[in-house]
């Protein structure tokens, strides 16, 4: 421990700007300075059988390395090797330079957290101490033994101790705990408007954190309106900034199908809105393999049976009321089709669809999800074999489309993920083990309601209420009038209005009203991103900040309002540095008045 119980005497124990925040975080007044040559230790224990050069390292920030990064060509950064994946120790070696860079390339000078026209800003007069060394001890177990992918599901604790003196020291007990860590050491600096440097003026500091929840995550729909693989790349960053760790990529729906099978390159070929908006099995393996870098855990959703009706572009034949004229009847969103449940051919197509993708994605996941959700039963009164619309009839043929979907995932060394409506509403039989249920995970989105029937049958399960954690809603209604119609009439509105502003979304209490004796078994909780209304062009400022807003939800635990005012300020800091550092088009928090405290806002 570099500092004594008796340094903190004094202090306050505010959390500052950091976000999320942390469970303690104790510090002073003093400003000390990083060095551009600050040297950053790194050497895990419990690891003697990994002792390589390129391992275990000392890097430097260098000036002269933060430019040459600056000139090397965008095309040749972040390449990932087509081959293998990097160690656990390579990876977070990358962490350690990545951070080592972006502290010092940063470009926020934090004006408006002050209030205006004072002297904020430290004395550039070399009295100050300055941070020369950054060391890390990382005293892992089991760091031999960890594949790649499951370094996200590490103890992710940490501490950070910085002394006024100028030593910086974090703790952790994994690789993750390290990245976590790293993404919090960023957050202590600021940049200087004279471009010296930069410093961080709270030392000495001294933080001690964990997360409540180990899943929190976002849910992002790349088929209903197309994204590349730079607008995900972009969300992860900012997601790593605010220590989510979860992106599912609900990767194809019935509008689009972007995503390319090689088994079958018809399903994107025709598919796909556009042939540039297809997303290669490199696009993806790239977009993963950076999620991992940072902390995040990259997997897909192939939505089924329903909101299937774009295989039916490639193979018409499995889809029962493909583009059916009066798409009401069998879709709540156009277009209508949803696979055939009593076909050997999707038998045959789902086989081959898994075979393909489950090898490919496995490596940089835990996770697969088979959605499950809004399945319409009207369309099956149109499947030749089947012409019935009763649940008697389709829960089997349903069921049976499940377990095959579930064994292969299984088998690929992955657990299965669905929408609560196949537990709620159908009943299934969705665990190997129906005793103990805990090879599958069961998301939950209506409201807490359904988030306790299915902690009560036993299932883990993932929170995020549409009531408050779904980033779409407010923006009205996709769906135009007919003539004369009163289906949809003004003022247009979509079926969750209103928006969910950040405040709202910061009070959601996903506890409220479950027993504690459920607790247990919530892995954590995931927000929202349905694209009907959203493409890359307003991604940034619909998603962030509110999605930082539910991300302390996640590792801090509920909120109240009255924790909104201080809220207020370190959210605005965090979207301030997403904006300048990370090229993130996040949306304000908060008015420049009030976070220059010369009024409280506060009513």
């Amino acid at each position: 421990m570099l500092l004594s119980a008796v340094a903190f005497l004094g202090f306050a124990s505010l959390s500052l700007a950091v976000w999320p925040q942390p469970r303690d975080f104790k510090h002073g007044n003093t400003t000390v300075w990083l060095s551009p040559t600050a040297e950053f230790s790194y050497m895990p224990t419990g690891a003697d059988e990994l002792r390589e050069k390129s391992d275990y390292f000392s890097t430097f920030v260098d000036l002269e390395e933060v430019f040459n990064f600056f000139q090397t060509p965008l095309l040749r950064r972040n390449k990932t090797s087509e081959k293998t994946l990097p160690s656990v120790a390579k990876l977070v070696k990358k962490a350690v330079k990545r951070t080592g860079k972006e502290i010092y390339r940063t470009k926020f000078v934090p004006w408006k957290f002050h209030p205006r026209n004072s002297s904020f800003e430290p004395a550039v007069d070399g009295q100050h101490a300055v941070i020369r060394r950054v060391t890390i001890n990382q005293n892992s177990t089991n760091q031999t033994k960890a594949e790649t992918r499951d370094v996200i599901h590490e103890d992710e604790s940490y501490d950070i101790e910085i002394t006024a003196d100028g030593e910086a020291e974090i703790t952790t007990k994994s690789a993750i705990g390290t990245i976590r860590a790293l993404q919090t050491f960023r957050q202590l600096f600021y940049a200087h408007s004279s471009g010296s440097g930069v410093y961080t003026p709270y030392a000495p500091i001294a933080i001690s954190d964990a997360p409540k929840w180990s899943y929190r995550g976002l849910n992002l729909d790349i088929s209903r309106n197309a994204y590349m693989p730079a607008d995900v790349k972009r969300t992860i960053d900012a997601m790593s900034s605010a220590k989510m760790n979860r992106l599912h990529i609900h990767a194809t729906d019935s509008q689009s199908w972007p995503l390319d099978i090689p088994a079958m390159p018809s399903l994107a070929a025709k598919g796909a809105y556009h042939p540039s908006l297809v997303w290669t099995s490199s696009n993806l393996r790239d977009v993963q393999m950076y999620g991992l870098e940072n902390g995040v855990s990259v997997f897909i959703e192939i939505d089924m049976p329903g909101h299937t009706g774009s295989i039916g572009y490639a193979f018409p034949e499995l889809v029962s009321a493909f583009l059916a004229h009066d798409w009401e009847k069998y879709a709540l969103q156009p277009p209508s089709g949803q696979i055939k449940l009593n076909s050997p051919g999707v038998n045959e197509f789902l086989d081959k669809l898994m075979a393909d993708l489950l090898p490919r994605v496995s490596p940089f996941t835990r996770y697969f999800h088979t959605g499950g959700d809004e399945f319409n039963l009207n369309t099956y009164l149109l499947e030749e074999s089947i012409r019935s619309n009763k649940e008697e009839v389709l829960r089997p043929l349903l069921q049976g489309v499940v377990t095959r979907l579930h064994t292969a995932i299984r088998e690929a060394g992955l657990t299965p993920i669905v929408w609560e409506e196949l537990v709620a509403d159908w009943n299934l039989t969705l665990s190997s083990d129906p005793a103990k249920k805990r090879d599958i995970i069961v998301q939950a989105w209506r409201n807490t309601t359904a988030v306790k029937h299915i902690l009560e049958q036993g299932y883990r399960t993932i929170f995020g209420s549409g009531d408050f954690w779904y980033l779409d809603c407010g923006h009205g209604s996709y769906i135009n009038p007919k003539p004369n119609s009163t289906a949809v009439k003004e003022p247009f509105l979509d079926w969750c209005s209103p928006l969910k502003n950040w405040k709202h979304m910061y009070i959601y209490n996903p506890l409220e009203g479950i027993p504690e004796d459920l607790h247990h078994l919530i892995e954590g909780g995931e927000t929202h991103m349905w694209s009907e209304n959203v493409d890359p062009i307003i991604l940034d400022k619909v998603v962030w900040p509110r999605a930082a807003a539910a991300a302390e939800v996640l590792w801090s635990g509920p909120r109240t309002a009255n924790q909104i005012q201080d809220a207020s300020h370190r959210l605005s800091e965090w979207r301030e540095r997403a904006v300048v550092d990370l090229g993130v088009g996040a949306s304000l928090a908060q008015m420049t008045y009030c976070l220059m405290k010369e009024g409280s806002c506060e009513l």
